[in-house]
């Protein structure tokens, strides 16, 4: 059996410290349009097993909404 399919080694504990914005456009042009953005900081990480670790994430998006 390959080490990824056992569950006993597929466990551990990751926190992450996220920060993040959303930008809103109540007015002009932009109006209805949103920009969130987000980041994750690994701040704990205690795997157990054959896993693969995380860094840090950024996530972008646009939101458009109709009226």
């Amino acid at each position: 059996m390959v080490p990824t399919a056992d569950l006993d080694l597929r466990a551990g504990q990751h926190w992450e410290l996220l920060i993040g914005a959303n930008l809103f456009a109540l007015e002009g042009r932009l109006k209805g349009n949103r920009v969130a953005i987000e980041w994750a900081i690994p701040i704990y990480t205690n795997l157990v097993g054959p896993q693969l670790e995380t860094g840090g994430r950024l996530s972008v998006a646009w939101e458009l909404t109709f009226e």
